[in-house]
């Protein structure tokens, strides 16, 4: 039965061949696929008399021997994402200063960025005219920011919402009584009534009197990253607002709409100081 097969390999392996063999071509030739043969015959047997179990061990040793460093590669890169992801310590947080029925007359974006150490302050007048997001990221209705949280969840829909104003995500949320934020800050009630506060955020706002604040807050951020923040080494810079802002009068209501320009601006000098 093996010569059969044997010949029956030669004839086709003649037959894919040029006829013009030497003697010398034919001899070498039937050696290779006689050794081919051996080969194929002493690797069945080998199985054969190792028996199912032994084969089917060696079969998972090898594929083990296989897929080790593919699975270690793998989980070599996700470490690298993760550990890429913990070092950039860069994060955002909403300072709302909180009255009766969810309304936040003050409302401070914090922008950190860890490699220099520098902070990016945006006071968000209380009137500005919004798009009023829910918790899910779906329009409620175009209304002031004083009233975001009452249509929704809180400080999660003020978060939302001033988040899409400035096309960038924000972390972290801390909530303030409104009048106790005003008076840390040197605020009047007419001071925050007529959006009217960005000199005395610039004088009053430095990073002690930030962790300050949200040490009394309620928030939602975590201690690692309010230990990130350094008194002494961290610089502040206001962004104001008033430079792009027109007051306006809808359905006899007053609001304050930022023009489109001075948001992309803001947005981009954000989302590259968060990056």
């Amino acid at each position: 039965m093996k010569n059969k097969k044997f010949v029956k390999e030669l004839f086709a392996y003649l037959d894919d061949e040029e006829l013009n063999f030497t003697k010398q071509d034919r001899e070498e030739t039937i050696t290779k696929i006689q050794k081919k043969h051996n080969r194929k015959s002493n690797f069945k047997g080998l199985f054969q008399s190792i028996g199912p179990v032994t084969a089917t061990f060696l079969v998972i040793i090898l594929s083990i021997g296989v897929l080790l460093p593919i699975i270690y590669s793998g989980d070599e890169n996700g470490d690298n994402q993760l550990a890429s992801q913990q070092n950039n310590n860069s994060f955002s947080v909403l300072l709302m200063g909180e009255e009766p029925r969810s309304r936040t007359s003050l409302n401070i974006l914090l922008a950190y960025n860890s490699d220099d150490e520098s902070m990016k302050v945006v006071p968000v007048p209380r009137d500005t005219y919004v798009s009023i997001l829910d918790a899910q990221g779906e329009t409620i209705k175009k209304d002031k920011l004083l009233h975001a949280g009452a249509y929704g969840a809180g400080p999660k829909t003020v978060m939302a919402t001033v988040s899409q104003l400035f096309d960038i995500p924000i972390n972290y949320y801390a909530t303030i009584p409104a009048e106790n934020l005003a008076k840390s800050l040197g605020l009047t009630k007419n001071d925050t009534n007529r959006n009217n506060f960005m000199h005395e955020v610039k004088e009053n706002l430095s990073i002690s009197k930030i962790k300050e604040l949200v040490k009394q807050s309620e928030t939602n951020m975590t201690k690692d990253q309010f230990n990130i923040l350094d008194s002494d080494s961290t610089s502040v810079e206001i962004i104001d607002l008033r430079e792009g802002y027109n007051e306006k009068m809808i359905d006899e209501t007053y609001y304050v709409e930022i023009e489109e320009e001075k948001l992309a601006e803001t947005s981009n000098v954000l989302q590259e100081h968060l990056e």
